[in-house]
């Protein structure tokens, strides 16, 4: 936990308004930090677990959202005769070999 905390808790080098900058991440342990209140690891936790939550449910309506729209856009399509040209060379090539096999 206390190499999770390093990573999380890293002292402020600078601030402006309400801007900041951090300290960039040390792989060495700061030397307070296992003297760390429980109510901040707990803290950290409950707020990680809260965003994953929120990130899986937005993940997961913006997919379905996605979805939905490329049901409609394939019905729409289909209603406006997109793709027809395709049949139709199709046909003309079908009715060509025919008329070669009658012959």
């Amino acid at each position: 936990m206390e190499k999770a905390m390093n990573v999380l808790y890293r002292p402020i080098t600078a601030k402006l308004k309400e801007k900041y900058s951090i300290e960039n991440y040390n792989v060495n342990l700061h030397p307070n930090i296992v003297d760390m209140p429980l109510s901040a690891v707990m803290s950290a936790i409950f707020f990680l677990w809260n965003l994953g939550i929120d990130l899986s449910s937005s993940m997961t309506n913006s997919l379905e959202e996605g979805q939905t729209k490329a049901l409609m856009d394939y019905l729409t399509s289909q209603e406006n005769g997109d793709g027809i040209n395709h049949f139709m060379v199709s046909l003309k090539g079908i009715l060509q070999e025919l008329k070669v096999s009658l012959n």
